[in-house]
């Protein structure tokens, strides 16, 4: 009978052994492949949003419960100015709807640098740094002090959060159609992901400021080169007059060490696309109303689409 058993035995230890061994090599192939890979993916994503009085009129409500099906597994910031009580006041209204959500303020968060932020901007609105500004971007002067100021605060929120996980700003006058997420997977090896702003389908063309990105939808994933890229941003904002998104354009052009990837074009279409056609919005996952100046055509835009 021993020698009957003995074989089966020594047979399903070796099988077990086999299944060991197999589990081991996987397990040694998987990280070899996580190490060879230039980037991985971050372990957790917030979503950063910043607002104003003005934009609780209903345009944050709007986006919120638009983009709210699709924010499970993510973190949602809310910045906001901690001086702003009428926002503040309307966001408290939404305590219940909004969840999990952080409510922060990057004066708290950042006070110092915050402050040499504000000297920047006061600066820019006395003409000694906007010299620049007019002969660049005239649409930045419509915008309202409070509108510039809110924009200056992304980058070092950014650069805060970014250290950890992987950050996406977006812009709430924008309206999430469907999941924006899958695109992004497919391009989560690369530092920054973002859309372009040209009325010209495509990616943008990064040596014309005319078909450049939008900065109302940019991801930063963890990395290294954070650290000297973001002083890059802050100055090159700075000379152009608190304009971040045009600071981001001047610094993503010097910096061919920072992986790039655009989304889709039809998936992530800017604003004059949708103005010109319209009916062209069945692919499009985020639809943002930029290209229009002032709440009320924007407000106009999404309800002429039935997205309001």
């Amino acid at each position: 009978l021993a020698q009957v058993i003995q074989p089966d035995c020594c047979v399903r230890i070796q099988s077990m052994r086999n299944a060991v061994l197999f589990n081991i090599i996987l397990a040694l192939g998987i990280v070899a492949y996580e190490a060879a890979r230039p980037y991985s993916r971050a372990p957790c994503r917030y979503v950063l949003v910043s607002v104003n009085k003005d934009f609780m009129n209903g345009m944050f409500q709007n986006w919120f419960r638009s983009a709210k099906p699709f924010l499970d597994g993510n973190q949602l910031l809310i910045e906001v100015d901690r001086t702003d009580s009428e926002a503040r006041e309307r966001l408290a209204e939404m305590k219940a709807e909004l969840g999990t959500a952080q409510l922060i303020s990057a004066s708290e968060i950042l006070p110092t640098v915050t402050g040499k932020e504000r000297e920047r901007e006061r600066d820019r609105q006395t003409g000694e740094h906007n010299s620049l500004l007019q002969k660049t971007d005239v649409l930045w002067d419509f915008l309202s002090p409070e509108y510039r100021q809110m924009m200056s605060r992304r980058v070092p929120l950014i650069q805060h959060y970014v250290q950890q996980c992987s950050v996406l700003h977006v812009d709430v006058d924008a309206v999430w159609i469907k999941d924006p997420f899958p695109a992004i997977e497919e391009a989560a090896d690369h530092d920054f992901i973002g859309v372009s702003d040209s009325c010209r389908p495509g990616p943008p063309d990064m040596q014309d400021d005319s078909k450049y990105f939008c900065g109302c939808f940019m991801l930063f994933n963890p990395s290294s080169k954070w650290g000297s890229f973001f002083d890059q941003w802050s100055v090159a904002t700075f000379e152009a007059g608190g304009n971040e998104q045009r600071g981001l354009g001047k610094t993503l052009k010097s910096r061919s060490d920072v992986s790039v990837a655009w989304l889709p074009y039809k998936q992530f279409p800017p604003g004059c696309e949708m103005l010109a056609s319209p009916g062209n919005s069945s692919d499009a996952a985020v639809i943002h109303a930029n290209y229009m100046i002032g709440m009320d055509n924007k407000i106009a835009f999404f309800k002429s689409l039935g997205l309001w």
